[in-house]
Formats: C-alpha cells, sequence, structure tokens
C-alpha cells in the first residue's frame, strides 16, 4: 500500500498541533520523513499523545519520534 508525500510543514505548525493535542489529550497521524527500501513513505505514526521531552514526541503505543524527523501532523479526526 502506498503512503502518498504529505505538504512538509514547519517545526512552528507541528509543535501548535502537537502541543494542543497533548493539552486536549487528543490524538495525532505523524507521517515521518522515512521512507522504506522502495523509496515509499511508511504508514502514518497515529496515537494519544502522552508526553514530549526536548525534541521528542511520545505516543501511546508507538516509540517515540523526534519532531525533526516529522514532515506533517494531522489532529486525529474521526481517530
Amino acid at each position: 500500500m502506498k503512503h502518498p508525500a504529505k505538504t512538509q510543514q514547519s517545526l512552528e505548525e507541528m509543535s501548535v498541533i502537537l502541543s494542543d493535542a497533548y493539552a486536549n489529550g487528543k490524538r495525532v497521524s505523524i507521517q515521518v520523513n522515512d521512507r522504506d527500501l522502495n523509496g515509499e513513505f511508511r504508514p502514518d505514526l497515529v496515537g494519544k499523545v502522552i508526553g514530549y521531552k526536548e525534541d521528542k514526541i511520545y505516543l501511546a503505543g508507538q516509540t517515540d519520534v523526534s519532531i525533526l524527523d516529522m514532515r506533517h501532523v494531522e489532529r486525529g479526526i474521526g481517530m
């Protein structure tokens, strides 16, 4: 399954969405810049923002991810 590239957001845009999600216990969908061996984007990381430290964001049920590795963040509408 292909995961099309989403718009590259600024660190500021992503930070606003992530901090709002953390403050309100909301889920987010994060596309990271990491690609598989075929050059395709990996599936989005989806989860509730449960914490952060320095540039790392922690999602429930996921490994931590650096905001510097993120490409696009969406609020978890309908998740």
